[in-house]
């Protein structure tokens, strides 16, 4: 036997794009039957579609990923509109596609890293450190959107801030 048939060649092998990973998700669950995530990841697919469409510009994993993170935000604030409308049932369903939703979604930075991060952006960067120049910090941090909540980043600069 040949080793050479055993040898991974570095052309045949393909990175999957996170477009590509919900479309092969999505054909997953249509054979295992799951039709609440089938259903969850081709709406999300149907975004992602609307916006290139819209926009004209091509499916990225950057599109694919602040997409993911809208619909994950409206569907925190789903899940508290039906609790507090007393509608658990709905509240568990979005719950459920949250989850999902999160499963795609890059590890997000705790909130003591997010402080670090911040700390030392102000003390770093030579933009005076006040509350008029906040639009400036939060371009720096930009580049850390899809680690970090940017609401929470930006409460606490603001608190940081003089």
């Amino acid at each position: 036997m040949k080793s050479e048939n055993f040898q991974i060649k570095k052309k045949d092998m393909k990175i999957m794009t996170k477009f590509e990973e919900l479309q092969n998700d999505i054909k997953s669950a249509m054979i295992s039957g799951d039709s609440l995530k089938r259903d969850c990841l081709r709406t999300i697919v149907s975004e992602i579609k609307n916006q290139t469409v819209n926009a004209g510009k091509p499916i990225t994993d950057e599109i694919c990923l602040k997409t993911i993170q809208k619909s994950v935000k409206m569907h925190n604030d789903s899940i508290s509109q039906f609790k507090t409308a007393n509608r658990l049932d709905l509240a568990e369903k979005e719950e459920t596609e949250l989850k999902i939703l999160q499963g795609y979604l890059p590890k997000m930075l705790s909130e003591n890293e997010m402080h670090l991060i911040v700390d030392s952006l102000v003390v770093d960067s030579k933009i005076d450190p006040v509350k008029k120049n906040i639009g400036q910090f939060m371009k720096l941090l930009a580049k850390y959107r899809s680690k970090m909540d940017m609401s929470a980043a930006s409460n606490y600069l603001k608190s940081k801030l003089s």
